[in-house]
């Protein structure tokens, strides 16, 4: 079975081409935009922007945290546009995220709808960019 980071498929290898017409544009567009996001947060995190800080009042010490969790972010997403280690990235964006959902509702308390869209979008991202990965959630068939 060919790797990822060759571009090629195995013969048996699911594929959304013909399932999804202009999918080679549409699968960059759907990864890309939660990417320019999380970048420029993490940009943002990593320099303590003044809004940055103010949007996380409920947390002790933003200063210190900020850019850190930066960093973090900045790691997960070259994990992601890896071919390699897309998945291990995909499971820590989602993780990241996760933990992004449960501030903005537990102690921000703000609606967590933009977390959670952007792992759904890393997923599907990851999804079409790699089919096999959405074979083996069975969300497409096996040949």
């Amino acid at each position: 079975m060919a790797s990822p980071a060759s571009g090629s498929q195995a013969p048996n290898a699911p594929s959304l081409d013909r399932l999804i017409p202009g999918q080679r544009f549409l699968k960059w567009i759907i990864a890309g935009l939660p990417s320019l996001s999380i970048t420029a947060a993490a940009f943002f995190k990593l320099t303590a922007s003044p809004e940055m800080v103010a949007n996380m009042k409920g947390i002790p010490d933003p200063e210190l945290w900020l850019p850190r969790l930066g960093v973090i972010t900045l790691i997960s997403l070259a994990l992601y546009w890896i071919p390699r280690t897309a998945l291990v990235g995909t499971i820590l964006l989602t993780a990241y995220l996760g933990g992004a959902a449960a501030t903005h509702l537990l102690i921000l308390q703000n609606n967590p709808a933009s977390p959670i869209l952007h792992a759904v979008l890393f997923w599907v991202g990851l999804g079409m960019r790699y089919p096999r990965v959405m074979a083996a959630a069975g969300l497409l068939p096996q040949r």
